[in-house]
């Protein structure tokens, strides 16, 4: 499974299935959320990560269609099914502490730079917290924080290690990256989003491995979401 050009896991079950390969290990079940069809993979052990070249985690799959054409309706349907899915995976965590969120990928590349737009509609209020507590108390939002570190290029320094040195630093009880992912069908390109527990390579997807981003590496939990373009 390595050797193909995607970051889905739910296209990694498709191939297994396709060619009648062992799938110890892998559940993949569906649901409906709203009017959003929503399949979950559970990688569960070891033999699991061997078959889907994937670490062991849950994948949400999100298919929410062409949400450009949508009137708002139907938009806020979509957005509340992925609340949905965000919120369980993050729901085993502390409701106190700072969530850090980072937006990974070249701002300057339109189909990279989903973590980058991303991080810059977030509301970050670690810093009232820290300056107004009362004022923080009284907006009743959650603590967060937020960056997009740049990508190797730009900044000679691999995003794995910006996000360390700062979680080591602020402490938070979860991260949460966002990035671009790599897609096997042209079908799921902006039409898709997955969510998963167990954080993510950047560019594996293409054969370009970047330092992970995951518990092992950075010592906390980390949620990753991503969208195909």
């Amino acid at each position: 499974m390595k050797t193909q050009r995607t970051d889905l896991a739910m296209e990694v079950h498709e191939l297994l299935k396709e060619k009648n390969k062992p799938m110890d290990g892998i559940i993949s079940t569906e649901e409906t959320i709203g009017h959003s069809k929503v399949t979950t993979i559970k990688i569960e052990n070891e033999q699991g990560e061997t078959c889907a070249g994937k670490p062991q985690g849950t994948y949400y799959t999100l298919d929410i269609g062409q949400v450009w054409m949508d009137d708002a309706e139907d938009y806020r349907e979509k957005v509340m099914a992925l609340k949905e899915i965000i919120a369980r995976s993050i729901q085993k965590y502390p409701d106190t502490g700072c969530a850090f969120v980072a937006g990974l990928g070249n701002r300057a590349i339109t189909a990279d730079s989903v973590g980058p737009n991303a991080v810059s509609h977030i509301i970050v209020t670690r810093h009232i917290r820290e300056a107004r507590p009362e004022l923080f108390t009284n907006l009743g939002f959650s603590e967060i924080a937020a960056i997009s570190p740049g990508v190797l290029g730009e900044t000679g320094i691999e995003s794995a290690e910006v996000l360390s040195c700062i979680a080591n630093r602020i402490k938070p009880k979860f991260l949460v990256v966002i990035d671009a992912l790599a897609s096997r069908r042209i079908s799921r390109l902006a039409t898709t989003i997955q969510i998963s527990d167990s954080g993510i390579n950047p560019g594996s997807g293409v054969g370009n491995n970047r330092p992970a981003i995951d518990q092992k590496h950075l010592g906390l939990p980390v949620i990753s979401i991503g969208v195909p373009t």
